[in-house]
């Protein structure tokens, strides 16, 4: 059993990935490109820590086991091939933390998609969200309830339902054996009946929330069969110990094609993946895909008998602001995909459209944070990495903002670090670019700019 090969993919759109690939080679990182994926890379060698690296500290990369990746590439195919037409995907990602599967599902969807990261465990809520925060995902959104019992009705029953669900519940862990050995002993007998049991729990729930010809993702990183083939098996024959089966919509098996680079052995379910425990890329891990019967049930009317309400509901606790109030020669409010930007207390958020026409106002969700509050009158205080608002280097010259427009990475340490540098502003902000890329914005005063 060999140990997997460090990799990572280079993260959000086109160009946060090429600020990401250029601050890794200027500090010296070597890599090489994977072949199942285009934004990923396989790490050869470096100065530091791929973690301490520019491009990860700005999320411009995300450090992530490639077969983990694989759940949203399967995801991007089936969106593809089934796509809606005038309409971008609304996905859900039941067990979301710590975030990769989710963020590299947004990536892949485009900006007007909308994901709901669901974590109900607070720790785990924490990193997600910090996570999804550094990587500028403003499409998506989280929510902190249980899967296995999310307060939703059934699809096609007053609720549109998810073009498609990732389902990547807590398992045995048994993929990961290479470089955690002691799961192999810990997730043995009596203490898996409460994993299995979970499972078909959420597999039952996403089999409920799908709308009609909407397609799951369900993935493990163990090799248990108890916990893959046996429990897509068990989907598969109507999920008939499901307490309500009534509830339960007929799926069907879509065969997956395998991905090239991987070592994959032979399932014991045709039409499922099965990455081996003896490959070089990637841990041991299990992927099948399945659809719900597009005859399951009448699909609702486009956004769901809750349209609008999710919003209508907040803003009695909240106040609604225009996306021109944080325009300023550094924020460029027409980056913005389309939603809505609500000031709650003191922070600010950005909700979907997507997602303020599914999801009903009874349902307890968080927009992606901005910043904060600066008082009645004045513009928010947005967060100084939000890379996703900042226009080009030429357009921010042309808006009349201060530019500081380095060429060495050392400088940007220097900064994280907590130097400052000599800098002539009379703007309380000046933009960070990188070889006349957005890093983020800085703080000006008395001469000298800051992080």
């Amino acid at each position: 059993m060999s140990r997997p090969l460090r990799s990572f993919r280079l993260a959000g759109p086109a160009a946060s990935q090429a600020l990401g690939e250029r601050l890794l080679l200027d500090q010296g990182f070597r890599f090489a490109p994977l072949p199942f994926l285009e934004s990923a890379r396989l790490l050869l060698d470096g100065p530091l820590p791929l973690g301490s690296s520019l491009a990860a500290r700005f999320g411009c990369i995300y450090i992530q086991d490639a077969s983990s990746m694989l759940p949203a590439l399967v995801l991007d195919r089936l969106l593809r091939e089934r796509k809606a037409p005038g309409r971008p995907p609304r996905i859900l990602d039941m067990c979301a933390s710590p975030g990769g599967k989710s963020s590299l599902a947004a990536s892949l969807s485009g900006e007007k998609a909308f994901v709901l990261c669901n974590e109900p465990g607070q720790k785990r809520l924490a990193t997600l969200r910090r996570n999804l925060e550094t990587l500028n995902h403003l499409n998506c959104s989280t929510s902190a309830h249980a899967g296995e019992a999310l307060p939703l009705p059934p699809a096609g029953n007053g609720f549109a339902g998810w073009d498609c669900i990732l389902l990547d519940p807590p398992c045995s862990a048994w993929g990961t054996a290479a470089k955690n050995p002691e799961v192999l002993e810990l997730w043995q007998g009596e203490k898996l009946k409460p994993l299995i049991a979970l499972q078909r729990l959420l597999l039952a729930e996403a089999a409920r929330l799908l709308k009609p010809g909407g397609c799951l993702v369900y993935s493990t990183c163990t090799v248990n069969t108890q916990e893959n083939e046996e429990q897509i098996a068990w989907a598969l024959s109507g999920l008939r110990r499901h307490p309500d089966p009534a509830g339960a919509a007929p799926l069907r098996l879509i065969p997956l094609e395998p991905f090239p680079g991987f070592s994959f052995s032979t399932p014991e379910l045709a039409g499922t993946l099965r990455v081996s425990l003896d490959s070089e890329l990637g841990q041991g891990f299990y992927l099948a895909a399945l659809q719900k019967s597009p005859e399951a049930g009448p699909p609702e009317a486009e956004g769901g008998r809750g349209a609008g309400r999710s919003l209508e509901r907040a803003a009695r606790e909240a106040v609604q602001l225009a996306p021109a109030d944080l325009d300023a020669p550094l924020v460029d409010s027409a980056l913005l995909p389309p939603g809505s930007l609500l000031l709650q207390g003191e922070n600010l958020y950005f909700y979907p459209a997507l997602g303020l026409e599914l999801l009903p106002d009874s349902f307890n969700w968080r927009g992606f944070p901005l910043g904060k509050s600066a008082g009645a009158g004045s513009r928010p205080r947005l967060n100084p990495r939000l890379r996703a608002l900042m226009p080009g280097c030429r357009e921010a010259a042309l808006r009349g903002a201060d530019l500081l427009n380095v060429e060495e990475p050392e400088t940007v340490r220097g900064l994280l670090s907590g130097q400052s540098l000599k800098f002539a502003s009379s703007a309380p902000e000046v933009g960070l670019y990188y070889k006349d890329m957005p890093l983020c914005r800085l703080k000006a005063r008395g001469g000298r700019v800051f992080i």
